[in-house]
């Protein structure tokens, strides 16, 4: 499967913070979602989805250079990949159902 680059992908905001992204999502549909940078680990990045309420997933690199989202995912080759398979299925939360990710929250055009 090809993918753009996660720097194209509009649901990619890169400088959003945690607080600016609960913000665009208030007012979307349940599993609306966007990927941000992760404000501690600027390595890492969140998966912000709205979910009763909010959630925020931590998406890491295992040794391999390959992307997990949690801690027990399975891996991908990158961003666009994982997002692509979790907009087909259900996302895992550990302590609360599956999260259907079904509306990706789109940056501006400049």
């Amino acid at each position: 499967m090809e993918c753009l680059p996660l720097e194209e992908q509009r649901w990619f905001h890169p400088d959003l913070t945690r607080y600016a992204a609960e913000g665009l999502l208030r007012n979307e549909c349940e599993g609306s979602f966007l990927i941000r940078r992760s404000e501690t680990i600027r390595t890492d990045y969140s998966l912000s989805i709205k979910h009763s309420g909010f959630l925020h997933m931590k998406i890491s690199r295992n040794p391999k250079g390959q992307y997990i989202l949690g801690e027990y995912s399975q891996p991908y080759s990158s961003i666009p990949q994982m997002i692509y398979h979790y907009a087909r299925t259900l996302v895992p939360v550990r302590g609360a159902d599956t999260v259907t990710l079904c509306n990706s929250v789109l940056r501006q055009s400049l």
